[in-house]
């Protein structure tokens, strides 16, 4: 009967450590859809197979998916191994405010050089490029 109760205990221990584990990796896959830009993966996607129909599009479309979410599996792999779950946890509830939201949506265009000091020092990096 001891031995039915000890694999019963160690069964559920490690089902409830799946559960968090899965619980943790779900939440990390959540963040990094929230603070990486994937709408400009899809136009870039759609830019990459506008012209293209049937098989070829099929391949192009796969091979783009694929490196895609290696991408995004990289930045997963980064949180998961960078923060506990507590940390994500918290870093979601920021990024669902307020002020977060603003974040998030102003490092779009920061991202994308909208910001005009970015401009400014592209261009002297460019200088010393040139320079040296």
């Amino acid at each position: 009967m001891k031995k039915i109760l000890l694999t019963a205990a160690l069964f559920l221990a490690c089902f409830g450590g799946f559960a968090q584990a899965q619980e943790f990796k779900d939440d990390v896959k959540k963040l990094v859809r929230m603070t990486i830009d994937t709408r400009s993966m899809y136009t870039a996607k759609m830019g990459l197979t506008y012209d293209l129909e049937g098989e070829e599009k099929e391949k192009v479309t796969k091979d783009y998916d694929a490196i895609v979410m290696e991408y995004l599996g990289a930045f997963e792999s980064y949180y998961l191994s960078k923060y506990t779950h507590a940390e994500v946890k918290e870093m979601i509830s920021f990024y669902e405010s307020p002020a977060g939201k603003k974040i998030i949506k102003d490092k779009k265009d920061l991202s994308n050089n909208k910001f005009p000091k970015g401009k400014e020092w592209d261009t002297k990096l460019d200088e010393i490029n040139k320079k040296y």
